[in-house]
Formats: C-alpha cells, sequence, structure tokens
C-alpha cells in the first residue's frame, strides 16, 4: 500500500470540506464530549496481493492508541463490494475493557479459545500472534463494511480492526482523524512547511471560532 502526503489530500476538491462538514463535526464532538481536532488527514492505496499482507500493521486486527479519545472518519473512494475488495472489519464492543469480556467470555463458552486464552490478560499476552486469533475466537461478530465510492462512515479504533486485504481489485480510502490536540500520529509533523495557508486548500471551509480550533494544527490562517 502506499499514501498520498498530507498536503495533497488537503489541496485536493472537496476533502478539507467533507472532514470540517457540520453534521461530522457535531457527531464526533457529542462522542468525544468536547470541541474535536482535526489532527490527520490522508487517503492511500492498497494492492491486491495474495498470501500474508505485508506490511502487516494495518492488514491485521489491531487497536489505534493515538490519544485518549479520538475517532476516524473513513470515506471509500473505490467501490468496495465484496470483502475481496478490502473492506473495514471492525469487531463492535472491543473498545473497553467489558467489552472484550463479554466477547471473550462468549467466545469461551463456545470453545473458541483455549484456557491459555480466556482472559484478557492471557490473550493481549499472545497479541499480535497468531494473526488468525480474531477469526478463530470472534469472527461471528466482526462486522464489514461495504460500499459504493463516497461510503462514509465513522468508528472509534480503539475497537480492534484491519482493512481487509484486498484479492480482487485496488481500494482507495480517506481518513480525517479527530482528536483532543496533538499526538504522535497527528500530521502537522508531516507537512514539509508546516500548516497549510487557507488559500491552498483543495475547498473552503468556513470560519468560526469551532472551526479555527479544529483546523489548528494543519491550517493557518495569514
Amino acid at each position: 500500500y502506499c499514501a498520498y502526503r498530507p498536503e495533497t489530500v488537503m489541496k485536493a476538491p472537496h476533502a478539507m470540506a467533507l472532514a470540517n462538514r457540520a453534521d461530522i463535526l457535531d457527531f464526533v464532538e457529542a462522542a468525544m464530549g468536547c470541541v474535536p481536532t482535526l489532527y490527520s488527514l490522508s487517503a492511500w492505496w492498497s494492492f491486491p496481493v495474495q498470501g500474508e499482507p505485508w506490511p502487516p500493521q494495518s492488514q491485521h486486527f489491531h487497536r489505534d492508541d493515538d490519544d485518549f479519545r479520538f475517532f476516524t472518519l473513513f470515506v471509500y473512494l473505490t467501490d468496495v463490494d465484496t470483502e475481496f475488495d478490502g473492506p473495514n472489519q471492525i469487531l463492535p464492543g472491543s473498545h473497553t475493557l467489558a467489552g472484550m469480556n463479554a466477547l471473550i467470555a462468549e467466545a469461551a463458552a463456545a470453545g473458541r479459545l483455549t484456557p491459555d486464552q480466556d482472559t484478557v490478560n492471557n490473550l493481549l499476552a499472545q497479541w499480535p500472534q497468531p494473526v488468525t486469533l480474531v477469526e478463530t475466537a470472534f469472527g461471528p461478530h466482526v462486522a464489514s463494511t461495504l460500499g459504493k465510492r463516497g461510503t462514509g462512515f465513522v468508528a472509534d479504533t480503539r475497537a480492534l480492526h484491519r482493512g481487509f486485504q484486498p484479492r480482487d481489485r485496488l481500494r482507495c480510502i480517506l481518513w480525517a482523524r479527530y482528536g483532543l490536540g496533538p499526538n504522535t500520529n497527528s500530521s502537522d509533523v508531516d507537512l514539509l512547511d508546516g500548516p497549510l495557508p487557507l488559500s491552498a486548500l483543495g475547498s473552503p471551509i468556513p470560519d468560526t471560532p469551532r472551526h479555527r480550533h479544529v483546523n489548528r494544527l494543519l491550517v493557518r490562517r495569514d
């Protein structure tokens, strides 16, 4: 897979306007309990291959740990009609300890976990191997998002999730990530010349106190 530079995405038509849509910001603000910070805007291609994903990180089940609270807007830029087109997959409930305990208890009762995997600590001690653990133990609960290009969804990626490795055709996807502020995964450190001026964006964004806060890492207002 390969990604575009954040400047390229920010200069693309509609991308920044989409990341600043009122309904999206309203949802994330309500979920986080505060005005969010847009800290990352990215788009990338995943290529269809056979065999094990490489590099493995995003195409194996994993958790994101960017911040204490954060949400990600994903938008498909190509059609994702079947699992072989590389859908986003997530394990609902796995973003909390209570949710993981419930998932583990159900999987253990169904015989999908061995005795050395039947608690959160035992399960995480084996992480990230074996790579098939989530499918084996929690497969009935894994949710795949399919949709035509333009399909968007917001996820709490503290939950176990992955981009399923495409097998039939290229997949392109965009994300906008909202958190509390700068963190180890924020795009501001990747911008070659620092935050972009408003005039360089590929679409206008509102000039309100909320929008200035939301975009302060990536956009400068000269």
